[in-house]
Parts: C-alpha cells; sequence; structure tokens
C-alpha cells in the first residue's frame, strides 16, 4: 500500500468516528421549552442529518474495506531480489525443465572439469543429469543473483521462492494448453468441458490420429514414445518423420506462454512483448531445448486422461493414462539435443522465426557434439534418429532405467566409475555435495 492510500485509510478511519460520534449527539431530544413547531422542525433536521451521515458512514466504511483488501493483496507480493529470483524459477521451468529437484539446487555449482558437453556423460546416470540442469539454471540466473545463490544464508529462502514460482508456472502452462489447446489443434472445447468429454476424446478420431504411433514396434502402445503429435504433418495428414517437433501449434503456444494469451491472434513472428510479460521479465529472446520439449509434453499430458500434470504420472488404475511426464520430458529433450546439427539448427531457427520473428539460432545451453560413438541409448530414440538417417554405435551395457524417485547418494554416483582425472572431480563433487568430506 502507498503512503497515499495509507494516509486515506487512516483518514477515513477518523471520519467514521466523527460521524458515530454526530450520531450519537443526534438521539438527544430536544429540551421540553421548546415549542412544538421548533420541535417539529428539530425533528426533521435530525433525521436528514441522520441520513446523510449514515449513507456518508456507509461509503466512507465501503472504501476502507478496499484499501484494507488492496493493502492485503500487497502484503507476499515479492519485491526487489526475490521477485528476481520468483522470475528465474518461473523461467527456469519453461526454458529447462518442468521439476527441478531441490537437491539439484542445493548442490554446489557443477566444477568446469565435469564434462557436459559429452552426451555419455550427461544421461549417464541421474547425477550426471542433474548436475547438467543446474548448469542450464545457473547459465539463466541474473548475473546479480548468483552471490545470493550461493550464499549459505541466503539459499534457503532462495531456492524456496525459485521452487514455488517454478510450480506455479508449470499450472500456469497447463491452464493455458486447456485454454487455448482446442483452438490450436482445431479440436472442440466440449471434448474437455462437458460431462462425456473424457468418454469421447477416448474414441475421437483426430485425438486418436494425433496419439497414433509413428514407429512400428509402438503400434500396440495407447501413449507411445513418440506419437504422430510431435511431428510436422503433411497434407495426407501423415507425420513427416524428417521434421521432429515440429507440430505448428508448438511455438505458438510457446508465445502463449511467453507474451500471453492475446499473441494466439497474431501472425506468426509478430509478437511485440510488453514490459510486463514473460518473455520481457525473463530476459527470454530465443528457444532452448527444454522449452520444446516442455511444450511437447504438456500437450501430450492435454491429451490424455490425467488430470494433472504429474511428474511420475498418474497411473492406469487411479484414471491416469500411465506415463511418467518426467522420463517423457527426459526423452524428448535428448532427443532435441542429439539431433544431427543441420536438423537441430533448422528445428530451433524455425521455432525462433515462428515465436520471435528471428532466425538467430540459439544454441543449447549443454550442447553436443556430433560424434554419437559409444553412446547408451534409449530404444525409441534410436529409431527416431534412425528416420533422421542417423545411425549411432551403441554399445553392449544395458539400458539405462530411469528414476521415477530421488536419487540416493549411491545412484547418484556415475555409471560406469572409471577412475579418470574426470572421475575423481565428480567424486570430490559427490562428497561435498552430501557433506562426506569432513
Amino acid at each position: 500500500m502507498s503512503d497515499r492510500d495509507t494516509d486515506a485509510f487512516e483518514d477515513g478511519s477518523d471520519d467514521i468516528s466523527s460521524i458515530n460520534l454526530s450520531l450519537y449527539e443526534l438521539r438527544e431530544l430536544p429540551t421540553s421549552d421548546m415549542a412544538a413547531t421548533e420541535l417539529k422542525l428539530a425533528l426533521d433536521n435530525a433525521q436528514l442529518t441522520n441520513r446523510d451521515l449514515l449513507l456518508q458512514a456507509h461509503k466512507l466504511q465501503a472504501e476502507v474495506i478496499l484499501l484494507k483488501a488492496k493493502k492485503s493483496k500487497s502484503v507476499g507480493r515479492l519485491v526487489g531480489e526475490d521477485r528476481k529470483i520468483g522470475w528465474a524459477g518461473a523461467a527456469s521451468c519453461i526454458m529447462v525443465a518442468p521439476w527441478i529437484l531441490t537437491s539439484t539446487l542445493q548442490a554446489p555449482r557443477p566444477p568446469t572439469s565435469l564434462d557436459l558437453n559429452d552426451p555419455s556423460t550427461r544421461f549417464a546416470s541421474s547425477y550426471s543429469r542433474n548436475a547438467a540442469t543446474l548448469a542450464e539454471v545457473y547459465n539463466l540466473l541474473d548475473p546479480s543473483l548468483i552471490p545470493a545463490f550461493e550464499n549459505v544464508d541466503r539459499r534457503l529462502s532462495f531456492i524456496q521462492i525459485f521452487t514455488k514460482k517454478m510450480n506455479a508456472q508449470r499450472q500456469q502452462a497447463v491452464q493455458r494448453v486447456k485454454e487455448c489447446g482446442p483452438r490450436l489443434l482445431n479440436l472442440e472445447p466440449s471434448l474437455w468441458t462437458s460431462q462425456d468429454g473424457a468418454r469421447r476424446r477416448k474414441a475421437d478420431p483426430r485425438i486418436l490420429a494425433l496419439l497414433s504411433p509413428v514407429y512400428s514396434d509402438e503400434m500396440y502402445a495407447s501413449y507411445p514414445n513418440f506419437p504422430t503429435l510431435l511431428f510436422q504433418r503433411g497434407s495426407d495428414g501423415q507425420a513427416n518423420k524428417s521434421k521432429p517437433f515440429r507440430n505448428d501449434a508448438f511455438p505458438k503456444f510457446l508465445a502463449v506462454i511467453l507474451f500471453g494469451p492475446s499473441v494466439i491472434n497474431e501472425a506468426r513472428g509478430s509478437h511485440k512483448p510488453s514490459p510486463r510479460s514473460n518473455a520481457s521479465q525473463w530476459g527470454v529472446t530465443s528457444v532452448t531445448p527444454g522449452a520444446i520439449a516442455l511444450v511437447a509434453v504438456i500437450f501430450y499430458f492435454w491429451l490424455s486422461p490425467d488430470a494433472e500434470l504429474y511428474e511420475n504420472g498418474i497411473l492406469v488404475g487411479q484414471g491416469g493414462c500411465g506415463v511418467s511426464w518426467g522420463v517423457r520430458f527426459d526423452l524428448y529433450k535428448k532427443a532435441i539435443l542429439r539431433l544431427p546439427k543441420p536438423d537441430q539448427d533448422a528445428l530451433f531457427n524455425w521455432f525462433n522465426a515462428e515465436v520471435f520473428g528471428t532466425q538467430a539460432n540459439q544454441a543449447p545451453v549443454i550442447n553436443f557434439e556430433d560424434d554419437l560413438s559409444g553412446e547408451d541409448v534409449i530404444d525409441p530414440l534410436d529409431q527416431m534418429l534412425a528416420g533422421l538417417n542417423v545411425t549411432p554405435d551403441i554399445d553392449n551395457e544395458e539400458h539405462e532405467v530411469e528414476l521415477l524417485s530421488p536419487p540416493t547418494p549411491l545412484e547418484m554416483l556415475p555409471e560406469p566409475l572409471r577412475f579418470t582425472p574426470t572421475a575423481l572431480c565428480d567424486l570430490f563433487f559427490i562428497a561435498s555435495n552430501f557433506n562426506l568430506i569432513v
């Protein structure tokens, strides 16, 4: 509440007290020695004055209530550095990952000796994946916030504000797709708003077509890893396997998140951010792998029976589709980062042109080299890459088992652990993270 509002609040309270005193004084009867005419006149005047004072009192009371509400609304609003921390949390949700563990944010800054440009390092374990995520958060932070983020006394409140805004932004993104999704995918809103919407969605041919698998080994999967939804569709309605993550609705929806719902009526790339838009507050001028993967996951979730977007999903027996959205997000982000350089550049240029009206390519925060040899990969991802004429070498080690719960310190160890200079740096990083060094 401003000083002006505070003065008005105090003045209003004083006026009400004065009016109540006047009303009390008016209740005193006239003296007995007054003439009948004077008594009647005095009574009439008293009644008029009483009515005017009551009206004025009601008006002032209403103004005081509004001022109290305004004061209450301003309480808890982030200001100064806390506001920037909140923006960083919201931006990280969209541009880095929709779920970031508190333990990841509490970890020390990843050392430069930890090679995050090697795909086998980044996705080798939950430890390396979390370290890469933290590195992306650091790259997104306003430099003025880094001292507060690394300050022991400030870090707890920093992470609390960051996480709260991250979760709120994820919920807002889900709400946005519920509002804009039908129009962007040319679907009837009644499929979600009517009482029998859930039943109708399961049989709607347009939704079934969007969820149909692109690769043959997933032909019997109700919710395949790579459905038609993710790909650009030709005039025949078939998915173009060479254009992954190119659904025309994806960049439009990202623009809605960054610039507001009004951009849904604007031409491609013509969005001009207002000072209050997310794009302006976050300082975002180009897309990231995390942003593209998030949009894909949110649209997929929206077409599923899940009522809420949970990292571990909702079991089929509990009314969900059984998809772990956190694992699906990691898969899509990995797929984007492992695209051949020409395809990756084309994807970023297309997104940036659609959202920002520029062809400037935003390199991934943690980029990968084109050499994919020796990487342990996920089978559906290999098939997607095979559709792009990429044949990565696969070693004989078992495929990674995605973790659906916070990893233990043992699970955080790089797999396999080799005693090289880099591995020793990893061990020091883990030990300091879990206070194992005394």
